[in-house]
């Protein structure tokens, strides 16, 4: 299946999976036994049935070769689990550590951040200078 659409006993290329970039090539690679197991997120519009409104979603595929006892590939196995929410909370957190990466570049005064252990795991420019050091020796 794919999403509502049963594709069982069609080609790939009569599949909505044909259109998708890379997929055909980590086919290929899991045909040959050299794929990893997952894929990283695509992004895929899918309908839920016929004169629905398309949604994109992120969906992150494995695929996993079937073979008999001589080795010869039956089948290959491929499982899309939808990890939309996974990759827009990522989006965001990201989107936000450059936000606070802006803010501290900018500050006119020094500031150090240090871990639970009194590390200094960042600094911004004016700290450095205040310091006079690298870095690369002092964070850590």
């Amino acid at each position: 299946m794919t999403g509502s659409l049963d594709v069982s006993g069609l080609s790939l290329d009569e599949t909505p999976l044909a259109l998708w970039r890379g997929f055909k090539g980590r086919l290929e690679q899991a045909r040959v036994g050299i794929a990893p197991p997952v894929f990283l997120p695509v992004l895929v519009s899918s309908q839920a049935g016929p004169g629905a409104t398309a949604e994109e979603r992120f969906v992150e595929f494995s695929f996993q070769p079937v073979r008999e006892g001589s080795g010869m590939l039956l089948r290959i196995a491929v499982h899309g689990s939808d990890v939309t929410a996974r990759v827009l909370r990522e989006r965001e957190l990201n989107a936000s550590n450059e936000r606070s990466e802006a803010i501290l570049e900018a500050l006119g005064d020094g500031f150090v951040v240090f871990d639970e252990e009194f590390r200094v795991t960042r600094l911004n420019p004016v700290a450095l200078r205040y310091d006079g050091r690298q870095a690369d020796a002092i964070i850590g």
